[in-house]
């Protein structure tokens, strides 16, 4: 289920990508196989020590025209400016949806860690977008199911950026259900039912949320 955001990043041979989140590296393979050779992805993680599995792992599948950085993704726009074709942030979460597959994520999870890393999503995404290309595209995902760290995310960024819209994604061979549009009460964009949920019962495998996001002139 997790490859699904890279279908729906849908890279070209000849683009420049950026993988913000990368490590350890299963998307960049699949990108960069996808790419045959032209192009350039940038995987990027913060973590040195996860980058240096993300290195090792490339290495070992034999993928090149692949450059490892190290840096916090907020820091892109800053220092390309709106560089990429395509950018996927498969970001940091509360990982809800592999409960099934690891019950420590219920002992570790709290709403103190969720409205953190909605705050730290909510950055990622915005620096994401700010460094696309005008007309270049992102993918937004996470292993979780909270509203905080999925909807509600993508509904501030729909508000602070007016060239910023929701595009239609399908899935080949996967059940998914459309994005949240109301929640606790509180209107969100109808934009939103055009990002897919996945819960784990649809394909008995891990939840997932995923949005494409269009940069327009």
């Amino acid at each position: 289920v997790s490859m699904a955001s890279v279908e729906a990043l849908d890279p070209k041979p000849g683009e420049i990508i950026l993988d913000m989140c990368a490590a350890p590296g299963s998307k960049s393979t699949q990108i960069s196989q996808i790419l045959q050779g032209r192009g350039v992805l940038i995987a990027n993680d913060p973590v040195i020590d996860r980058c240096k599995a993300l290195s090792s792992n490339l290495q070992r599948l034999g993928v090149y025209n692949v450059v490892v950085t190290t840096l916090d993704g907020r820091a892109f726009p800053k220092i390309v400016g709106e560089f990429f074709d395509r950018v996927l942030v498969d970001a940091p979460c509360s990982s809800l949806g592999i409960v099934s597959k690891d019950w420590s994520v219920v002992r570790s999870w709290s709403i103190h860690n969720v409205i953190r890393l909605s705050r730290l999503q909510s950055q990622l995404l915005r620096a994401a977008f700010d460094c696309l290309k005008l007309g270049g595209a992102l993918v937004y995902s996470t292993c979780t199911l909270t509203v905080e760290e999925n909807e509600l995310v993508v509904h501030n960024l729909l508000r602070s950026r007016s060239n910023a819209y929701i595009e239609e994604v399908k899935l080949n061979g996967l059940r998914y259900g459309e994005g949240l549009t109301e929640w606790n009460n509180m209107k969100l964009s109808d934009e939103l039912s055009k990002s897919l949920r996945i819960y784990p019962y649809h394909n008995n495998a891990e939840g997932f949320y995923i949005v494409k996001i269009r940069k327009g002139s």
